[in-house]
Order: structure tokens, then C-alpha cells, then sequence
């Protein structure tokens, strides 16, 4: 019998790649003027300084924190870490929340769920700051039982703790639950290596021989939920 249902955040309830886009081109135009740069002198160091970050901090909630993409692009480019940094950290995430919103059907999927009586919970990657910002812009709280961040858990997803945490909050067993994600490896195949239902947010990619849906509207997602 299913009791809960676990749910990714980006790129499953709303466009992230669209959001980061923003973020990134503000945080290059922006930086490049108040370091008085190129916009391919600072683009090149924001580059690197991404790809630092990503190689320091591997597979921990931290490598996605913007700060720390601008302090190691700084630094590549022999600057203080601390020049105007937290400014261009403010550009990125204004840039990237303006404009953030649900998929279409998104939140009428949450409503049903909710008014199911099912419990509900985010597991995501990422850090928790960052996450609640985003789940405070995009008025999701409010369907939320539980949340469980990458930063919390100490591990990002496929690892089994990020779901198992998960489960705990919501005092469901694995055979009771459903995760959703737009992440194959991540949301879907972790999930399932351990006992726990997935269904795909397949989006515009093709579909694998599995469960998946394409979007919220398309009932497919209602029904494997038995909303």
C-alpha cells in the first residue's frame, strides 16, 4: 500500500537548466563588470573555477555552491577571493529565482497528493540554503512533510542514506513509497537498487523500458500514483 512519496526537486518540479542558464549568464555579465574584465576573461574563469570546485568537493552538496565557483575563479585569476564576490553570488541566484516557476500540472499533482492523505518528502542534492530559497520562491512548502538535502545527509544521490533519511522522516518502509525524478541513475535506479518504487520525469528525452512520464499533465503519473 503506498504511504509516501518522495520527489526530487531540480529539473523534476520545476526547469532547473533554465534557472542555472539565467544565473549564470547574469553572473558573468555582471562580474565581468565589476571586476572590470572581458566577458571572456571572466566567462574562461567562471569555467574553471566551476570545474575547481567540482574537483575539490566531488560528490559532496558542496561542489554546487556558487560561492565557491566564483571564490575559485578569483583565485585563478590571481584576484582577492573576496572581491566583490558575494555580490556576484547575489546576481547568479537573483537572476536564476526571477522567473522560477512550477511545471504546468505540478502543483495540482501536489494538491491530489496531498489530499490523498499520502505523506510527502523532498530528497534532493544540494545544499539546504540554497534549496529552501527555491522552495520558498516556488511556494511548495506548504505540501511538504519532510525534506532531506545532499548537505544533510552527508552523500548526494544514488547513495541509499539520502533515500533511507528520507523514509525515516516520513515513517515509511521502502515497499510503502515512490520516489520521482528526472535523474535516471540518480532518482530512479538508486531508488529502485533498494526496495523503493520509481517512475521517471522522462521530460523531452526518450523514454526507457521502465516506468516514466513525460509531464505532469499527461495523467500517466496520477495513475501509477493512484491519485
Amino acid at each position: 500500500m503506498l504511504k509516501a512519496i518522495l520527489m526530487d526537486l531540480d529539473d523534476t518540479l520545476y526547469d532547473a537548466s533554465a534557472a542555472y542558464r539565467r544565473g549564470e549568464e547574469a553572473a558573468i555579465r555582471f562580474g565581468s563588470d565589476v571586476l572590470e574584465l572581458s566577458r571572456q576573461e571572466w566567462e574562461e574563469a567562471w569555467l574553471r573555477g566551476k570545474a575547481r570546485t567540482k574537483e575539490i568537493l566531488k560528490v559532496s552538496a558542496a561542489q554546487h555552491h556558487r560561492l565557491f565557483y566564483i571564490q575559485h575563479a578569483l583565485e585563478y585569476l590571481g584576484r582577492s577571493p573576496f572581491e566583490h564576490a558575494e555580490e556576484i553570488y547575489e546576481a547568479y541566484w537573483n537572476a536564476a529565482l526571477d522567473g522560477m516557476c512550477l511545471f504546468d500540472g505540478a502543483e495540482e499533482f501536489l494538491r491530489a497528493v496531498k489530499a490523498k492523505e499520502l505523506k510527502l518528502g523532498l530528497c534532493t542534492d544540494m545544499t539546504a540554503a540554497t534549496q529552501y530559497r527555491k522552495i520558498r520562491r516556488l511556494g511548495i512548502a506548504k505540501y511538504f512533510d519532510a525534506i532531506v538535502t545532499s548537505e544533510e545527509a552527508g552523500v548526494e544521490k544514488p547513495d541509499r542514506k539520502m533515500f533511507e533519511l528520507t523514509l525515516a522522516k516520513l515513517e515509511a518502509a521502502h515497499n510503502e513509497a515512490v520516489m520521482i525524478g528526472d535523474n535516471l541513475r540518480k532518482d530512479v535506479e538508486g531508488a529502485k537498487k533498494i526496495g523503493i518504487r520509481a517512475i521517471w520525469k522522462a521530460g523531452s528525452k526518450e523514454v526507457y523500458d521502465g516506468e516514466a512520464f513525460t509531464c505532469y499533465t499527461d495523467g500517466v503519473l496520477q495513475s501509477y500514483c493512484g491519485l
